[in-house]
């Protein structure tokens, strides 16, 4: 069967417009064309393998309590809230749901495929070489 593909964006294109999914059913996330349901299913497909993990993602954001564990920050779908692989996937690391975890946007990007203990050093590393940089602006009077 072939779609009229013109039709079919026009579709999506109204959808869009009367703020509702790409599926027409749910009303969109702010910032994005997907509900959360078809969302949270393209993100597990996605990192997981299997849009079938979308309710144990969201679960799992809900167990993380609505924040990045790295930085605290609250987590809003369709904004900030992202999934990462614990393990990076550049080091080995599955598609699965046993490595996956909600960080914030910012968070994930810093990171790209540090280990945890990496990142916290690298962050370390910045705050301990800023205090350094004021103190001999200041003159060392701090």
């Amino acid at each position: 069967r072939t779609r009229d593909t013109s039709l079919h964006r026009a579709m999506h294109r109204a959808r869009a417009e009367a703020g509702l999914c790409k599926c027409g059913v749910y009303e969109a996330l702010g910032g994005i064309q997907s509900c959360e349901r078809c969302w949270l299913r393209c993100l597990a497909k996605f990192h997981t393998g299997s849009a079938e993990n979308a309710d144990a993602l969201k679960a799992m954001f809900e167990a993380q309590g609505g924040r990045c564990p790295l930085t605290g920050e609250i987590l809003v779908f369709g904004q900030n809230a992202t999934i990462d692989h614990i393990q990076p996937k550049s080091r080995g690391g599955e598609k699965s749901l046993s490595n996956v975890r909600w960080l914030s946007y910012t968070a994930n990007m810093c990171r790209r495929d540090l280990s945890d203990d990496e990142f916290k050093s690298l962050c370390y590393n910045v705050v301990l070489q800023n205090m350094l940089n004021n103190r001999v602006e200041d003159g060392g009077h701090r």
